[in-house]
């Protein structure tokens, strides 16, 4: 069975949290899911997840089972189960894929054309490179005495300019490649994005945000923040986040308060670690990281918009640049010979 696509994993978690919260169990949801659904993926995981339910009773071990979600949603649905708000986690959980898919197809929209520009761009280069470059230069050298040093150096500089554009597009298209192949598995993507400099605050602000989250899963249901630190490390893809929530951990074995650790450890930082550090403090935890978590997703949006923003007129702006140079390399002489001529 494939792993479900983002939009069905929305699918499957907007049925699920409308079955639900309408007083229906578990398993007459997905019952009713596989009766009703018209992708036949989703009406196969349906079933081999009611057939796992009715063996084991447990709704986050056969999301477990069936390997076809992501390491977040057996978490959330873990934590759901345990503390009996699973209608709201999966109302979440729509919301989440619902903003994932939203944020997919926006990158595929803004990357589609610079990539295609890209490879047209790549191929005008190696053109430029191995057949336009080539018949000048023997034009200007069979013209002798015309054929001037400077208009020489100048085609050489062309030349080398070009040849150097064309293999750092050919690496950069191949780069790109990689990336489409290694993205299929979620840890890899994250690593990849969560160091690239463009996407870096975005994925970082989207960490924060499904940390957060599950921090006020917890809350709400009454668990001591003590104890769902047992739980939460293992949610965070982040690298840098994971460690950091591993030391606010560690201070809290040693009787540390949860908002001293998050402070020490910089988790947290400017107005939102205030709002949190009050939060804490008043008692009113549960109303902060709900806020919290409103904020992230907003960081992570605008983050998207900056990252599309960027992207497109960068690309195309380099394209400019080094077609350009490699044009003027062979304008200049040729416009030098052709006033000597006259």
């Amino acid at each position: 069975m494939k792993d479900l696509t983002t939009q069905e994993k929305y699918i499957f978690t907007r049925e699920m949290e409308t079955i639900l919260s309408s007083g229906l169990s578990v398993d007459e949801g997905l019952t009713l899911i596989e009766e009703n659904v018209q992708e036949n993926n989703l009406k196969s995981v349906a079933k081999e997840l009611k057939e796992i339910f009715y063996k084991e009773g447990n709704f986050a071990n056969a999301i477990a089972q069936v390997k076809v979600f992501d390491s977040y949603m057996e978490k959330l649905v873990e934590i759901g189960e345990m503390n009996g708000r699973l209608d709201i986690v999966m109302r979440e959980l729509s919301f989440y894929y619902q903003r994932e898919e939203d944020l997919t197809n926006r990158i595929k929209e803004a990357t589609t054309y610079p990539f295609v520009l890209l490879l047209i761009m790549t191929l005008i280069v190696g053109v430029l490179v191995f057949k336009v470059l080539p018949i000048f230069e023997k034009v200007m050298k069979d013209m002798g005495g015309t054929y001037y040093s400077s208009s020489q150096v100048m085609m050489n500089f062309g030349k080398g300019f070009a040849l150097v554009s064309f293999v750092i597009l050919l690496l950069f298209i191949v780069c790109l490649l990689a990336y489409f192949i290694l993205s299929k598995n979620e840890e890899v993507k994250d690593q990849i994005l969560s160091h690239f400099f463009l996407t870096k605050t975005m994925y970082k602000n989207l960490a924060l945000a499904k940390m957060t989250f599950a921090l006020s899963l917890f809350v709400s249901s009454g668990y001591p923040l003590e104890e769902a630190m047992n739980y939460i490390p293992s949610f965070i893809t982040n690298k840098e986040i994971k460690e950091k929530m591993l030391r606010v951990h560690e201070r809290l074995e040693k009787n540390e308060s949860f908002s001293d650790a998050l402070n020490a450890e910089k988790v947290y930082s400017g107005s939102n670690l205030s709002l949190l550090t009050i939060g804490l403090k008043s008692g009113r935890q549960e109303e902060v990281f709900k806020k919290l978590v409103d904020v992230y997703q907003k960081e992570v949006v605008d983050s998207t918009a900056k990252f599309l923003n960027i992207i497109e007129p960068v690309i195309v702006t380099i394209l400019s640049f080094i077609v350009g140079i490699i044009l003027l390399s062979i304008m200049l002489p040729l416009m030098g010979i052709m006033s000597s001529i006259a």
